[in-house]
């Protein structure tokens, strides 16, 4: 079951963890994709390698990212991959990375559009405000 992304509310909560300016704005979007596009890796790596510890570990930390911030449809499959990890069913396992890796291209694209825009209005006044 997926779950829907508010992005308005998304994007404010980036806002709200910086200064709100459009560059402070725009370098969380980018940790944020740098960060999940290395934990999709490592998720990659453990999972050819069966390596259950590291799975769960990796699904869990991802997972609280992402829920975290509002991205509630990728914390829901991180959340099922670490529960598939924990109790060793991991037919569903290589499933789950898939729909995971599906939905962070989803996600990706639209932040990818949100940052192109910020950066294209007009410059900041200073005050978190664009003019």
């Amino acid at each position: 079951m997926k779950t829907e992304n508010d992005f308005t509310i998304i994007f404010h909560r980036f806002g709200s963890l910086s200064d709100g300016t459009k560059g402070s704005i725009n370098e969380l979007i980018l940790l944020y994709l740098e960060n999940m596009s290395v934990h999709l890796a490592e998720l990659a790596r453990a999972v050819k390698a069966a390596d259950q510890k590291n799975m769960e570990r990796i699904a869990h930390t991802a997972c609280g990212l992402n829920e975290t911030i509002g991205i509630y449809s990728l914390g829901s499959l991180f959340r099922n991959l670490e529960s598939s990890a924990h109790t060793g069913q991991f037919s569903s396992i290589e499933n789950t990375l898939k729909e995971i890796s599906d939905e962070f291209e989803l996600v990706r694209e639209r932040f990818r559009g949100y940052a192109e825009s910020l950066m294209a209005s007009p410059p900041d006044t200073g005050d978190g405000n664009a003019s």
